[in-house]
């Protein structure tokens, strides 16, 4: 299938490269007053999508919202976006029919729960408050996540390195708390709330003593990292035990760990699909409970991606104005690719959304703390908001009905007010994207299909999307100041309008894929799939992965995004808490599909 796959890539890059460079060419007369014209048409469409809260409202997708920034190099988009769109919408359907024949002939497995011990169902917060109290030992809570390791990284393939020492830190744990009373007990887990809790890091997170490898060709001999990166030094002054490190795809630049030089990580529900990205490693083995809970970064839904795909909790904090999770300590290589700071994070992936208070309260450093007891009832004097914009992508119909029931849910069953808002400027993502910069290096699209096939070989330092984008930077990045300023403008536009929207007490409710987990090797071929997550790095606002249960078609995990303005990240580990306990949360592997839903439940109107 990777044959097939790299000549359908390199036909498709040679299609686009001469679409590029016809439409970078500029025309000798365009008119400066017809683009003012545009984008005074535009002011008037953003000025009435501002009427958010006096009722509800939804906008057909048009031409007309595609960016109308006054660039020439636009014009052959925006005169033919219909077509453009048309044609997008067979392609996708093609190649997601081609991925599915193929992936029909192969067997499909998912991971056992055959003798799996009863410790890896505690919870975090649980298990830490059991040690405290002597009822449960470390060393035990630690061995059966050993034990359960090494039996499901079989399937999946989830990690890199092992901490050889974890049973005997866990070891000291039990014997300095034998030595402690009571009293003493409770006052060592005021300042170490996960004493003798087992975790796993993301490879090109740096941790004392292990390879920072980002799961790249080149840096995989590096020697061992000398200090911890500040989240990892939080967590460790917490208490917590590193059990081992987790892959992630080649420098973390993909949305699937297919290209990594540790190997393709399998979905633990279906080992032909891809485990999402960039902690893949931690998504897959949090969800098959060999991690009681990871520590993953994300720059562009990295985080939320892997955890939708494995039906887990993952919450990317805020990240502008300021950050209230350090991200320092991240490899060097890794760094080069960011667009810069403001869209990084580092955030926690966890099967029970109980847990989040606490691994918050041991990695923020807001001056807004994270309590340890947040009320999950709080849900019910929210404003929830659905975003309607559809992505350029094949959109699954089962997502968008996914969407609908959990609105539903809150308008039928806690009779909270739901609101409908169509963004015009979401569809500038990208754009948004170029603008930060995400690679230093724009390679030139005549040296592309050589990078492909170094890509496909595993002898390079690049991945399939990061190709991808660089063709896509190459065409969207502002090319002189006047385009840099504009762009920008629309950026801060959008974050105010978001801000003015959500305020401190709304929730904006959207997917995080369009699709369920695609197959192996798909993503080269749906790069536009990221907008959903992307968009909240661009703009630095906190977004949480909830799962919503198993979809009945396909077995697989089912999830929604929320997202709140920033600094408000009490507000998404509450949500996630109350639709932990409306929807059963974490949704194992191997499970057959659960009804959590109210079928019966009014569809009020469509999405």
């Amino acid at each position: 299938m990777r044959e097939v796959s790299i000549i359908i890539i390199l036909i498709v890059l040679f299609i686009v490269q001469q679409k590029v460079e016809v439409s970078t060419t500029p025309k000798e007369n365009s008119s400066s007053e017809e683009g003012c014209t545009q984008e005074n048409e535009q002011e008037e469409q953003e000025k009435v999508h501002l009427k958010m809260f006096t009722k509800y409202y939804s906008i057909e997708w048009s031409s007309s919202y595609y960016p109308t920034i006054v660039m020439d190099r636009y014009n052959f988009i925006r005169n033919y976006y219909s077509v453009l769109r048309f044609f997008a919408s067979i392609y996708f359907i093609l190649i997601n029919s081609i991925f599915s024949l193929y992936n029909s002939f192969l067997p499909m497995e998912t991971v056992n729960w055959v003798n799996a011990s009863d410790k890896l169902f505690i919870p975090a917060h649980l298990a830490a408050k059991q040690i405290r109290e002597n009822k449960l030992k470390s060393r035990d809570l630690v061995l059966a996540y050993i034990e359960r390791l090494a039996i499901v990284n079989k399937t999946v393939n989830g990690l890199t390195q092992n901490n050889t020492d974890a049973l005997a830190q866990a070891e000291s744990c039990d014997k300095q708390l034998a030595n402690m009373t009571t009293e003493q007990r409770k006052e060592l887990f005021k300042t170490k709330p996960l004493f003798g809790v087992p975790f796993t890091v993301k490879a090109n997170i740096k941790v004392k003593g292990f390879i920072t490898s980002a799961c790249n060709l080149y840096t995989m001999h590096n020697p061992p990292s000398t200090e911890d990166a500040p989240v990892i030094k939080r967590l460790k002054s917490a208490g917590a035990i590193i059990l081992g490190i987790t892959s992630m795809p080649n420098n973390g630049v993909s949305w699937a760990v297919d290209d990594s030089a540790c190997g393709i990580v399998n979905n633990p529900h279906d080992t032909r699909r891809m485990s999402g990205g960039s902690s893949g490693g931690e998504g897959v083995l949090v969800s098959s409970a060999g991690s009681l809970f990871g520590i993953g970064n994300d720059i562009g839904g990295s985080v939320r991606i892997p955890s939708y795909m494995n039906g887990i909790f993952g919450l990317k904090p805020t990240s502008f104005p300021n950050h209230t999770v350090p991200v320092e300590g991240i490899l060097p290589n890794f760094i080069a690719y960011l667009p810069n700071k403001e869209m990084l994070t580092m955030g926690p992936l966890v099967r029970y959304a109980t847990d989040l208070p606490l691994i918050m309260s041991a990695i923020y450093f807001s001056k807004r703390k994270i309590s340890k007891n947040l009320c999950c009832d709080e849900q019910k004097h929210r404003t929830i908001i659905i975003m309607a914009n559809k992505p350029l992508n094949y959109y699954e119909k089962e997502l968008d009905f996914n969407k609908l029931k959990v609105k539903n849910f809150f308008e039928a069953k806690h009779q909270l007010n739901v609101q409908k808002v169509d963004f015009p400027l979401m569809s500038r993502v990208y754009e948004l994207w170029a603008l930060t910069g995400y690679t230093k290096e724009i390679y030139p699209l005549t040296d592309l299909p050589g990078l492909f096939k170094q890509v496909y070989s595993g002898k390079a330092n690049e991945t399939f999307i990061q190709l991808e984008l660089s063709i896509l930077q190459s065409f969207a990045t502002p090319k002189d100041l006047k385009e840099e300023k504009f762009v920008a403008s629309k950026k801060q536009k959008l974050r105010e309008q978001l801000n003015k929207l959500l305020g401190n007490n709304g929730i904006l409710l959207l997917p995080i894929w369009p699709t369920p987990p695609p197959y192996h090797h798909m993503e080269p071929f749906t790069p536009w799939n990221g907008l959903y997550p992307l968009i909240f790095n661009v703009l630095g606002f906190p977004a949480i992965s909830v799962p919503v249960g198993k979809s009945q078609q396909t077995n697989l995990p089912l999830g929604v995004q929320f997202v709140a303005s920033p600094f408000n990240e009490q507000i998404l580990i509450s949500m996630a808490k109350f639709m932990e306990k409306s929807f059963g949360g974490w949704v194992k592997p191997g499970n057959l599909p659960s009804i959590l839903f109210n079928e019966q439940l009014p569809l009020h109107d469509e999405i």
